[in-house]
C-alpha cells in the first residue's frame, strides 16, 4: 500500500473522535477547529483530495496526519522516543 492509498484509507470522522476533536460533517466536507488558529477549518471527507484540510482564516493547510501530530505534540510535548 502506498502513501496515497494509506491516506485514502483514513476515516476522518473516526480520527477526530479518537482525538476528541469536535467535527461537523456537511456533505463532502467536515468542519472542525483549526489546530493553528482555533477558527473553523475544513477537511475533505471523500474524493481525490480526501483528508486534505484548509483553514480560510489563517491560510494553514495540510494532510490529516499533520492534525494528528499537532494533537499528539500538545498532549506530550516531550520528543518522541522510538
Amino acid at each position: 500500500m502506498n502513501y496515497k492509498e494509506t491516506l485514502q484509507a483514513i476515516d476522518p470522522i473516526k480520527a477526530f473522535k479518537t482525538l476528541n476533536i469536535s467535527a461537523d460533517q456537511q456533505g463532502s466536507y467536515i468542519y472542525y477547529p483549526c489546530s493553528s488558529c482555533g477558527r473553523q477549518a475544513v477537511i475533505k471527507a471523500y474524493g481525490d483530495k480526501k483528508n486534505v484540510w484548509y483553514c480560510p482564516e489563517c491560510k494553514d493547510k495540510g494532510l490529516i496526519i499533520s492534525i494528528v501530530l499537532s494533537v499528539m505534540n500538545e498532549n506530550d510535548p516531550e520528543p518522541w522516543d522510538y
